[in-house]
């Protein structure tokens, strides 16, 4: 009877002893739980505000190479050799075909982008009246082999593109004949189209 007895009182303290322990275990995993949730959500928060500050960076420096290159031109198809790109040879090719007249003060500097006999150069013009005037005169290069463009930035042309990837598009399903590029913006029978719609494009065709 009395190892009956103490038989029973030992279980009773196992039992409560095994529920001691569990309470301590969940009160442990809560508050480690709690914890984790408390350093991921500061983790979370930098992220976010890395982010946030990478993309103000990214924002920066588009707008400062933008900057950069404002007054700039891309000439293609001068097909001369790097070295034999000069001023004068630019000026005496361009000019003519343009029907514009251009001399060597109008540029600051040329830059030969590649080593091949065929590569663009990029013209730095000394202002940004000289650029349009020329760039509106590009119509006159239509049956050459020379065009000029504007020099863009990595990110602008990605939306290039993009954007004539759309255009393909909407000339394929257009009703009108009044689709086109303007000022990097696509225009269907007179108006502008959702710079979203085309992005998206871009996004189905890079998958």
């Amino acid at each position: 009877m009395m190892t009956e007895k103490l038989d029973a009182c030992a279980s009773r303290d196992l039992l409560n002893e095994i529920i001691n322990v569990r309470k301590d275990l969940k009160e442990f995993i809560a508050t480690s739980e709690a914890r984790i949730l408390s350093k991921l959500d500061i983790l979370q928060q930098k992220i976010r505000e890395v982010e946030e500050e990478n993309t103000s960076l990214k924002a920066r420096i588009e707008k400062l190479e933008k900057q950069s290159r404002r007054k700039n031109l891309i000439v293609f198809g001068l097909n001369k050799k790097p070295e034999d790109i000069t001023l004068k040879s630019v000026c005496e090719t361009l000019g003519p075909l343009l029907n514009e007249d251009i001399s060597e003060r109008d540029i600051t500097d040329l830059y030969p982008l590649g080593r091949n006999q065929n590569c663009p150069v990029k013209l730095e013009l000394r202002s940004t009246f000289k650029k349009r005037s020329l760039l509106a005169k590009g119509k006159n290069l239509k049956g050459t082999n020379i065009a000029i463009s504007l020099d863009l930035t990595d990110l602008e042309r990605q939306e290039n593109k993009i954007l004539r990837k759309h255009l393909q598009i909407e000339r394929a399903r257009s009703t009108s004949d009044r689709v086109y590029i303007g000022g990097n913006k696509l225009f269907v029978g007179g108006g502008r189209t959702r710079q979203s719609n085309w992005k998206r494009v871009g996004r189905t065709n890079r998958a």
